[in-house]
This record gives C-alpha cells, structure tokens and sequence, in this order.
C-alpha cells in the first residue's frame, strides 16, 4: 500500500462525521463515498439520505467556490438491487430520475445486474471501421485497412475492457464485431476470420 498523501483541495468533509448516518463508502478503512477524476465526480452511499447529504456538501461547497452541478448531465442508480420508486434525490431543488444505465468516464454500467454495456464500444467500433471504408474507397489495401482498424478501432472495441466482467452474450458481440471487420475487408464469407 502506497504512503498517505494529504490533499489540501477538493470538497471538504469528514468522512466519519456522525451526522453522516449510513452514508459513506469505505473500501476497507478507506473512505470511498466521493470519487473524483477531472471535473466528473462519482458519490456513492449505502441510503437515500446518505447519498442526498452527501450531494447537499457538494452544494455548499460549490456556492462557496462558484462551482455549478448540471442537473441535466447528473445520473442516480442504484447497484445490486430495484432503484426505489419515487424520485426522492434532488440536486438544488431538482429531482433527479433513476437510470438504469449509467454513463461515468465513457463506460456504460447496467445497474441492476452490476455489470458493463459493451453494446456503445461495439457501435463505436462499427462506426470507426465503416469511416475507413468509406474514406478508402473501392481501391484499398489490405494491409493499410488491417492497420487501420487495429490502430483506430481495436481500441474503441476494447476501451475500458480492464474493468469488465462480460457475460457469454456480450463477449460473443465483441467476437463477432471483430470477426465481420476482418470477414468484410478480406471478403471472405461464412468462416471464423
């Protein structure tokens, strides 16, 4: 485990403030409710109540500092069970919707069944392969579209793959997204590329 490293910027709070009741995440003796990465930040609370006090410091912090939260671009859900019924959780006033997927640092979460929609990275592929074909025309080379598609695709199929745990569905998507690129510029029918 690497040193502790103090932060002396961010939102201020204690995270094991007892006016916090069943609020707060913690990984171990690590407090985890407030995940933060360039201007997207992730709460994560075990209640209803926990997750609106925690939205209500962000609030207070961002009226201090001049720091506004988009409501349109917020998202609520709930991981490993139904999302309750009523919108119970507002930011500024405004109730927030629950997703059933959410976006966070383009990877796509299915929030019921805990898992990663690869369903975007295997459209974003096929956009990506067919921009190729299209700027390259009818008089292609082969080696050119295989590097093309390794160098510009392959990552868009793959992105984020290191945190997925894909069912057998999703991993056959992904299997034959690759397969028909290759199946497509080879022009070749029928066989497992």
């Amino acid at each position: 485990m690497a040193d502790f490293i103090p932060i002396s910027m961010g939102i201020p709070w204690d995270p094991w403030d007892s006016s916090l009741p069943h609020s707060h995440a913690h990984l171990y003796s690590t407090f985890t409710g407030a995940l933060l990465y360039a201007d997207d930040i992730v709460l994560l609370a075990y209640s209803c109540l926990g997750l609106q006090k925690l939205i209500n410091i962000c609030m207070a912090f961002g009226l201090q500092w001049d720091i506004r939260f988009n409501f349109v671009k917020s998202q609520i859900a709930c991981f490993g069970s139904k999302s309750p019924v009523c919108d119970c959780i507002n930011i500024g006033g405004k109730f927030i919707k629950w997703s059933d997927r959410i976006k966070y640092l383009d990877c796509y979460f299915r929030c019921g069944r805990i898992e990663i929609d690869s369903s975007s990275n295997v459209g974003k592929f096929y956009g990506d392969f067919n921009n190729i074909l299209n700027v390259l025309g009818s008089r292609r080379d082969e080696m050119l579209v295989m590097h093309l598609v390794k160098t510009y695709c392959f990552p868009s199929l793959l992105y984020s793959c290191e945190i997925w745990r894909l069912n057998n569905t999703a991993a056959r998507s992904i299997d034959i997204a690759w397969n028909n690129a290759f199946r497509n510029f080879l022009m070749v029918t029928g066989t497992r590329v």
